[in-house]
């Protein structure tokens, strides 16, 4: 089989060291012999992974560390004010995604334990494991979608950012948002031109430390602010729509009065995704750990720590800010709906300081990608900083054109994000676990069929749930009930309204 130029380079690529007495968990199975019918190429056997390679990588809690900083992001506090909106069905929705979400984690990690005997210094992992479940073709896909997916993501967390100033600066920004991306894009761009997540890693720990903080002011913050809120709500930092004044509030109720469940139902699909699916960057970070092998424990931790900051808030909006989350859009928040003070300050402050840190950790799938491809080498030079900040640019442009960040991760949680969060993980787990580790199913033969069966669930179901928030957020879209208006560069006050 032709070898691609990653994997020749690899000193852990010789077949001769690979285990063939059927034993193992990352054993060969003589009675598989090819990986897919995908007509051009053979199976060849995994190595044992060489952990040895892996020495000067990250340790269990820096990368718990690092993927907190990614999953406690101003995007969850969107889910979050349209769970209070939707109530239990909300509520439901959210729970079982994001369980299944957690379980998908679980799963892309191993699958990386079973290939990564062979592709150790891959720079697209996720497409490697697409390659051994199915082939060439596989890997191609997997790794075109990555890039679109980490194009999208950090073009949304762009307009997170540039949301959570316009939150900070309320009144005084009224009109110029769309000059905030152009603002934060100056500010950020230096930091694009930073390596690997190993190299990345204490960025993580700032962006899980100011998530950790913010999350407790707005527990408290939630709690304290008791104010009015029909008389002293200000609906225009709550809804982002057509009008943005106090004055027009009539009209803006009128409109989203109108608005569905089924919008908001399918947005919390959208956001969830995105928020908590941390599988495109995955396989990256669990490549540049000392022990690949704990990156189970690395998920639940990290996970559970999220919920564990996120649940508390939920509630106390749920019980103390119910009626200012009545007239919600997907770029409403938990932080956005509290009266401007202190605490709301402070935590939209820290969240802004922390978004550099997600801003350069969603691109740097995409950045190696392209570097390979251009062949810029891994070394920091002029090549590296020209591409990355041409990419970015790119992302700013588009941020411009659709300058919401909630219609644009509820369409790509609808599009990229399903294949990649969902999909993916579950038909590539079944198909190398089937592959490499079929002993397993004599050794657990109960957890093995519950695995098959809730992963046939996964495979069927998120397609269906795919084209209905497309249907919905497209029908919406041409209704008028989401916050898309109109492109920046068209009309800079009107874009935001």
């Amino acid at each position: 089989m032709e070898m691609e130029t990653s994997r020749e380079t690899s000193p852990i690529l010789s077949p001769s060291n690979a285990s063939l007495n059927g034993t193992g968990p990352h054993s060969l199975s003589l009675n598989h012999t090819e990986p897919a019918k995908n007509g051009d190429e053979k199976y060849e056997e995994l190595d044992e992974p060489n952990d040895s390679q892996s020495g000067n990588g990250l340790n269990v809690w820096q990368a718990v560390l690092f993927i907190t900083g990614l999953l406690v992001d101003y995007s969850l506090l969107a889910v979050e004010a349209l769970v209070v909106n939707t109530g239990w069905i909300g509520l439901f929705l959210a729970t079982v995604l994001c369980s299944v979400i957690v379980f998908t984690a679980i799963l892309i990690g191993r699958c990386w334990n079973i290939v990564r005997g062979r592709w150790q210094n891959e720079r697209h992992p996720y497409g490697a494991i697409g390659y051994e479940a199915f082939g060439s073709w596989a890997r191609t896909a997997i790794n075109v979608i990555v890039d679109i997916c980490c194009f999208a993501v950090t073009t949304g967390v762009l307009m997170v950012t540039a949301e959570n100033l316009f939150v900070l600066g309320g009144q005084a920004l009224h009109g110029k948002y769309c000059l905030l991306p152009v603002v934060i894009a100056v500010v950020a761009c230096p930091f694009m031109w930073l390596g690997t997540p190993r190299d990345l890693w204490q960025l993580g720990v700032w962006g899980a430390l100011t998530g950790t903080l913010v999350y407790l002011l707005l527990f408290i913050g939630a709690i304290v602010d008791d104010e009015d809120t029909e008389a002293d709500t200000d609906y225009s930092n709550v809804t982002n729509v057509t009008v943005g004044t106090p004055s027009n509030v009539g009209h803006v109720r009128g409109t989203l009065l109108h608005s569905t469940v089924l919008v908001h139902l399918a947005e919390i699909c959208g956001i969830v995704q995105v928020a908590l699916g941390i599988h495109y960057i995955a396989p990256g970070l669990q490549r540049d750990m000392k022990r690949p092998e704990k990156f189970t424990k690395t998920v639940c931790v990290s996970f559970a720590y999220t919920f564990a900051l996120a649940i508390p808030v939920l509630v106390v909006t749920y019980v103390f800010q119910r009626d200012r989350l009545a007239y919600v859009t997907a770029d409403t928040t938990v932080l956005a709906v509290l009266t401007p003070g202190p605490l709301s300050v402070v935590a939209a402050a820290l969240f802004l300081l922390r978004s550099v840190m997600v801003l350069v950790s969603s691109n740097n799938p995409l950045f190696q990608s392209l570097e390979e491809r251009l062949d810029i080498p891994s070394e920091f030079t002029w090549k590296r900083v020209v591409l990355r900040t041409v990419v970015f640019v790119m992302q700013l442009l588009v941020g411009e054109t659709i300058p919401h960040f909630g219609v644009i991760f509820t369409l790509l949680g609808g599009i990229c994000f399903p294949i990649l969060v969902l999909m993916a993980p579950a038909m590539c787990y079944l198909r190398l676990r089937n592959i490499h580790t079929p002993e397993k199913y004599k050794e657990s033969k109960a957890i093995w069929i519950l695995e098959t069966v809730v992963c046939w669930l996964i495979i069927v179901i998120t397609p269906i749930m795919a084209v209905i928030i497309l249907y919905v957020m497209g029908a919406g879209i041409f209704q008028g009930k989401t916050v898309l208006t109109v492109p920046c560069f068209i009309n800079a006050t009107l874009a935001h309204e």
